[in-house]
C-alpha cells in the first residue's frame, strides 16, 4: 500500500481509530475526544468506507475489532502516539479556564489522604476541573496508564511496566488502633502488640510492600483473625473489642479516633514506614497538563506533610 491511498483521508479518524481500540465503546470514546457519538460513529463509518472492513462490530456492551483492525492496531496506536507526543510539547495548559475531568488510580486510604487537600487546591489552581477516582492495579493500572484513561496513580510500592515513570511523594508513618475500651494507655510495648488480636488490610496483589514483612524481619508473627482489602472498615472492626488491634496509616488513625470509638497507642518498638509515589506513564512525562497535574499532587502532599509522617 502506497502513501497516495491516504492523501484524502482526514488523519484526525485514526484518533478516534485509536480511542475505539482503548475504550471498546462509541460512547466512551465520544466522551474522552470530547465529540459527540453521533461524530464518532460518521468517523468510524469513513474509516469502515476506507478500509473496506468493518473494523469494529457492535457487541452487547460495545465494540469489538476485526481481524483487519487488528492488524492496523499496532502502526495507527504509534502514529497517534508519536503525534500526540510531538504537539504536546507545544501545547499549554491553562488550569484556570480548564474544565478537564482529572482521572486517579487511589485505593481507600489513598482516597482519604489524597483528594481533599488536593481540592482545596484546585479550588484556587482549577476551579472549574473535577476529580474522578477509581481503583485499578497490575496490568489495569498499566493499560490505564497507557491510554490516558487515568491520568495518575498514588500508592506505595508496585510492579509496574518500563513505560510506567515514578516519583517519590513522602514516607508515610503509622499508628497502632485499638478500641477505646481498651485498658492500655498512650503506648504499647511489643510483647503487649503481639499477644492481641489483629485486624489486617491486605494490598493490592501489584503491591511489593506489607506491614507483615516489616514485622517479620523483627522476629514478630501477628495472629491476625480478619483481613479486609477495604482499609477504611478497620476503625469498625477494632472497636468491637478491647483486644482487637490494627496497624493503620497515619492519616487514618488520627481522623477516625475522634469518631469512631478508637484511639492510638504510640509503640515502644520500631514501626515499619512506607514510601509513597505518584506513578505515571512515560508518553506523558512532558505533557503539559500531566506536569502540571504532577506538579499539583507533589506540592499538595509536601504541604500537608505533617498529616502522613509520623513523629
Amino acid at each position: 500500500m502506497t502513501i497516495e491511498r491516504y492523501r484524502g483521508l482526514d488523519l484526525n479518524l485514526f484518533v478516534v481509530f485509536d480511542a475505539l481500540l482503548r475504550l471498546g465503546s462509541v460512547s466512551k470514546a465520544a466522551q474522552s475526544l470530547g465529540r459527540s457519538q453521533s461524530a464518532i460513529s460518521h468517523g468510524l463509518a469513513r474509516l469502515r468506507e476506507h478500509y473496506g472492513d468493518d473494523l469494529f462490530i457492535k457487541t452487547h456492551d460495545g465494540v469489538q475489532p476485526t481481524q483487519h483492525a487488528l492488524d492496523l492496531a499496532d502502526a495507527i496506536t504509534r502514529f497517534v502516539s508519536h503525534a500526540n507526543e510531538a504537539l504536546l510539547q507545544h501545547a499549554a495548559f491553562d488550569p484556570a479556564s480548564s474544565s478537564r475531568q482529572i482521572t486517579l488510580a487511589l485505593n481507600d486510604v489513598g482516597e482519604l489522604a489524597t483528594v481533599p487537600p488536593l481540592l482545596l487546591a484546585l479550588q484556587t489552581e482549577a476551579p472549574n476541573c473535577s476529580v474522578h477516582v477509581i481503583e485499578a492495579w497490575g496490568d489495569d493500572l498499566d493499560a490505564g496508564l497507557a491510554s490516558g484513561a487515568i491520568d495518575v496513580a498514588v500508592s506505595g510500592p508496585l510492579n509496574t511496566s518500563a513505560n510506567v515513570l515514578q516519583q517519590k511523594l513522602y514516607t508515610h508513618g503509622y499508628r497502632v488502633m485499638v478500641s477505646d475500651e481498651c485498658p492500655l494507655e498512650n503506648t504499647i510495648t511489643l510483647e503487649q502488640f503481639a499477644a492481641m488480636q489483629h485486624v489486617a488490610a491486605a494490598p493490592s496483589r501489584s503491591y511489593r510492600f506489607t506491614v507483615d514483612d516489616a514485622f517479620e524481619r523483627q522476629g514478630l508473627h501477628r495472629r491476625t483473625i480478619v483481613t479486609t482489602v477495604h482499609a477504611l472498615t478497620i476503625p469498625h472492626i477494632v472497636r468491637m473489642s478491647p483486644n482487637y488491634v490494627a496497624v493503620v496509616p497515619k492519616r487514618m488513625g488520627d481522623t477516625f479516633t475522634a469518631t469512631f470509638g478508637v484511639k492510638t497507642l504510640r509503640p515502644e518498638f520500631e514501626m515499619p514506614q512506607l514510601e509513597v509515589f505518584q506513578y505515571f506513564h512515560r508518553r506523558v512525562k512532558t505533557d503539559p497538563f500531566n506536569t502540571w497535574l504532577r506538579a499539583m499532587v507533589y506540592a499538595t502532599f509536601n504541604r500537608h506533610a505533617d498529616l502522613h509522617v509520623a513523629t
